[in-house]
């Protein structure tokens, strides 16, 4: 039986796919932090929603397919596959894993793990990679 947390976790990465951002932002520590590897952190929920909806990803393409979802208490990790298409046209698919930590139902820090050199690759120009 999957925990409440893992529940939200599966809603936001639906939230992800669909470009949700009125789900996300109803969900984020208003001092959220986000630290994808490779990058520096993103500091702040207004932050975090500019880096979703600044990502370079054709409307509509992007799939996100969670195989595994570890809880412990507020702290839950998950990893899958997002597939997509680029705003250039090019195929994007990556491995990720994301570490939640919860305060209630507001993801108050995130770490995401990923092929960095691969989304820097695919993805220049991203508002993620920027000044790194």
């Amino acid at each position: 039986m999957k925990t409440t947390y893992e529940q939200l976790v599966q809603q936001i990465n639906q939230a992800f796919e669909k470009g949700d951002l009125e789900f996300l932002a109803a969900h984020l520590h208003e001092d959220v932090r986000w630290q994808i590897s490779g990058s520096k952190p993103i500091h702040g929920k207004s932050a975090f929603l500019k880096c979703c909806s600044e990502a370079p990803l054709k409307d509509g393409s992007t799939k996100i397919t969670v195989t595994n979802i570890l809880a412990d208490g507020n702290n839950v990790a998950t990893e899958g596959i997002i597939e997509a298409e680029t705003l250039a046209g090019k195929a994007y698919r990556q491995a990720f894993c994301d570490i939640y930590h919860f305060e209630g139902d507001l993801i108050k820090t995130m770490s995401s793990y990923l092929d960095t050199a691969y989304d820097r690759e695919i993805l220049a120009g991203s508002a993620i990679y920027q000044n790194n």
